[in-house]
């Protein structure tokens, strides 16, 4: 779009610049009237010369431009693309990692859980054992029928 502006101002630049030129040369020109409307014409039609390059130019930049709007999109898409599939995948590997941990956990919770059951019958059985052979020592040491 700069560009674009750029060109706008060079050529009313070059317009003004050519009138006021053909002006000037009206009269400081110690010139007849037939020399210098052929001079005045010639310089005119420099002047259009001029002005049809630069508009010649301002077209093909212009149309560069537009040419390259389709591409840098379409590469900007590609990289936002590329950018989402890169967080999505950064999103699954992070809810794999998590995943991976809580399970790992709860392996770990349920494994203690089981080894402290585990403990808890084994004392339940040993002092089960102990109370029976307390209770048969009671039994053998007290006369017989009063436990």
């Amino acid at each position: 779009m700069d560009t674009i502006q750029e060109n706008k101002g060079n050529m009313k630049a070059v317009i003004i610049a050519g009138a006021v030129g053909a002006a000037i040369a009206l009269l400081l020109a110690p010139k007849s009237g037939r020399k210098l409307r052929s001079d005045l014409g010639e310089t005119v039609q420099n002047l259009q010369t001029k002005v049809a390059d630069l508009m010649e130019q301002a077209k093909t930049k212009t149309s560069e431009t537009l040419h390259m709007i389709p591409e840098k999109g379409s590469m900007l898409m590609d990289k936002a693309s590329k950018v989402v599939d890169g967080a999505a995948e950064s999103a699954r590997n992070a809810t794999e990692s998590v995943t991976q941990s809580v399970h790992s956990a709860a392996d770990k919770v349920a494994d203690s859980a089981n080894k402290a059951a585990d403990k808890v019958k084994e004392t339940t059985r040993n002092t089960m054992d102990d109370a029976k052979s307390s209770l048969d020592n009671v039994k053998q040491l007290s006369p017989a029928g009063k436990y």
